[in-house]
């Protein structure tokens, strides 16, 4: 009876039926939404054959795991969901604002933006997608989630561990998986308003509906931070001031009976940042950055009736850089660097229902172009390709199977090869398995190769710093980054809305490159600095998170303990904080309309090795600091709501090893129609 109750309520739905279900959830449930663990909806009922993911509402589904649209309860990968709800009462303008809090999560923060790292990795061992494709513009080999502001995104999926069966290069640590909004299928638009401390200003908006088969949905968004100095001996900053507008539209036409359908997505952002360095040469330098980025997505997706499903997708993206350095009171240092990164591919795969098993089956191509005056030659350009296969069996939970009616097993088999034109082709397969033995019960258990690509910097950067004395080329023929990763873990749910989860991981990297010092070409000569595959390392932990949600409130939080040497050196790499523990706690008012969002993170020492001339290496330990953020609403009425924000509220991090924004506090109002 439970599991009919079950089936009948995930049944499809008519469209109608969805925008009624969506008005619901949008106006209550959702808004309970904390971060939910993806290893389990375990009161889901009949398993089995798979509903078309056309007929799933997008709140339902996850994509990440297995790149095809699979229901949340369903999906054989542990994917972690962010969803609209919880960005929104995060208080968060960019997607790094969210994540700083985000337990299992490090953000790191520079003076090149904000980068996230994964299972003790680095940043560049992340890879970062917006709706299934890559996105340009790395520098360092890591993505600034800075750049994108969160009025475009529908929802963040985390996916852990090797990732580059089914996406390739990068893939080490794992996936950050970008979904924009959707329209709704009814006239629908938001906006926000809100100010506050470091010169914040901030509008954006979004409207959508649908007019026949055309479903569309238009969002922007104007954003103003101020920098900020932790350090008031130095005239430097510690971060910088931005100033980012967007704009971002989808549009999906069905041609018929939701089976066939066109998407059309893209964004566009002009972004100013500024800030004052003060490097030890005494020198001091205003640098301005204007950056422009543009991504457009296309793809075309066919239904069949048979149980065969086929996508295709073209994408493009531009990235243009100009830095300027002036130096203050002179001339003599100023700079100008201007970069262009162009990234563009395709993409086509099909999805084959064989009974118990389906079967994907893809090819991928992939162009990249880069010019710079930093690079050799001033330019450089790449091509790749990959076909890829995966194989996901469901071994039980239909009604009398061999397993038990109530028993759910699942078996995914996956292998990708790459051909890339710079370093040749690398294999990648994985293997995971999930079996629900009881209802409330979920294991799941991965292993894969992954690796990561060489950067353009990495291979062909020529770049001579002659006033300090030191050069650094690229090594043309570096080799990718080879990983070895296993994952594991037990999600237990005792009662309604309570989850408990307990998982390990590990991961081995081979060729880890890194910069090496070689001798000079003759006496006098600057110093050279190459690139090179050399070193060994290893990440492994344990992950502890709890979770229990009520209509009316929730709380959950996570601790992970991380192991994460150089095996080269002899030595725990540096930057990872061997304990990291996470929370968040909220509740709303149904009657006043109150609401009310606290989260945290808390990150132990950190090592790092300074090298102090005739001592050789140092080490130095980064103090623990604590990210935590409130967020207070009242709705007033069915359409507006006013709300404060207290972001880093202890004042967590310092000026030399965790630059965070200092304390600051926003008070907004969004208005809904």
């Amino acid at each position: 009876m439970l599991a009919a109750a079950a089936a009948e309520a995930r049944a499809p739905s008519s469209p109608d039926a969805e925008a009624g279900a969506e008005a619901v959830l949008g106006s209550d449930l959702t808004a309970v939404g904390p971060t939910s663990l993806a290893v389990a909806d375990l009161d889901a009922g009949v398993r089995g054959a798979a509903t078309p993911a056309a007929e799933l509402d997008s709140a339902d589904v996850v994509v990440t795991g297995t790149r095809t649209e699979t229901r949340f309860a369903d999906t054989p990968v542990a994917v972690e969901v962010i969803d609209r709800a919880t960005l929104e009462a995060s208080g968060g303008r960019t997607v790094a604002d969210v994540l700083q809090t985000h337990g299992n999560v490090r953000v790191e923060r520079s003076f090149n933006g904000a980068t996230a790292a994964l299972r003790g990795l680095d940043a560049r061992h992340t890879l970062v997608l917006i709706d299934g494709q890559r996105i340009g513009g790395r520098v360092d080999g890591a993505l600034d989630l800075d750049r994108f502001p969160v009025e475009h995104l529908e929802r963040i999926e985390i996916a852990r561990g090797a990732g580059s069966a089914l996406y390739g290069a990068d893939a080490v640590g794992g996936i950050i998986h970008l979904i924009t909004r959707r329209g709704r299928q009814t006239l629908a638009a938001d906006a926000t308003l809100q100010g506050g401390s470091l010169g914040q200003r901030d509008v954006s908006g979004q409207v959508s509906g649908t007019l026949g088969r055309l479903n569309a949905r238009l969002s922007a968004g104007h954003h103003q931070v101020g920098s900020y100095r932790l350090d008031s001996a130095s005239e430097a900053t510690s971060g910088s001031g931005q100033t980012t507008t967007s704009v971002g539209t989808q549009l999906r036409l069905d041609l018929g009976h939701r089976r066939r359908v066109i998407t059309l997505g893209g964004e566009f952002t002009d972004r100013q940042r500024e800030a004052v360095d003060a490097p030890p040469s005494g020198a001091v330098f205003d640098r301005t950055q204007q950056t422009r980025m543009i991504n457009a997505r296309l793809g075309f997706e066919l239904r069949g009736d048979g149980g065969t499903d086929w996508r295709s997708h073209v994408f493009v993206n531009q990235h243009d850089d100009q830095l300027l350095n002036d130096q203050r009171r002179s001339t003599a240092l100023d700079s100008s660097l201007t970069t262009a990164l162009t990234l563009g591919g395709a993409d086509s795969q099909v999805d084959v229902s064989l009974g118990h098993h389906r079967l994907s089956l893809g090819v991928e191509g992939l162009g990249e172009r880069a010019e710079s005056p930093r690079l050799s030659g001033g330019e450089g350009s790449r091509l790749r390709g990959a076909v890829y296969a995966q194989d996901q069996w469901t071994l039980g939970g239909a009604p009398g199977a061999a397993w038990g009616a109530e028993t759910y097993a699942v078996l995914v088999l996956g292998a990708r090869a790459d051909a890339d034109s710079r370093f040749g082709t690398f294999a990648s397969p994985r293997v995971s398995l999930r079996i629900d033995p009881e209802p409330w019960l979920a294991l799941q258990a991965s292993a894969g190769l992954g690796f990561r690509a060489p950067e353009f910097s990495e291979m062909l950067l020529l770049f001579d710093n002659p006033s300090v004395g030191y050069r650094v080329e690229g090594t043309p023929d570096l080799g990718p980054e080879v990983s070895r990763s296993v994952d594991a873990a037990a999600t237990v749910r005792p009662a309604n809305g309570a989850e408990l989860k307990v998982g390990g991981f590990f991961n081995h990297i081979d060729n880890l490159i890194q910069i090496v010092a070689g001798s000079p070409a003759t006496p006098g000569a600057p110093q050279v600095f190459r690139y090179a595959n050399l070193d060994r390392a290893l990440t492994a932990g344990m992950e502890l998170a709890a979770r229990w949600a009520r209509p009316a409130w929730w709380v959950g939080g996570t601790y992970t303990w991380t192991v994460a040497r150089d095996l080269s050196a002899g030595r725990t790499l540096e930057g990872r904080p061997a304990h990291q523990v996470s929370g968040e706690l909220g509740g709303r008012e149904a009657h006043t309309g109150l609401n009310l969002s606290l989260r945290g993170t808390w990150n132990g020492t950190r090592p790092y090795y300074l090298s102090v001339e005739g001592d050789g290496d140092v080490t130095r330990q980064a103090p623990a600091y604590l990210a935590l953020d409130v967020r207070a609403g009242w709705r007033v009425g069915e359409h507006i709501e006013v709300f404060g924000t207290a972001q880093n509220l202890v004042d967590g991090g310092d000026a030399t090893w965790t630059p965070l924004p200092p304390r600051r506090f926003v008070a907004g109002l969004t208005g809904r129609y």
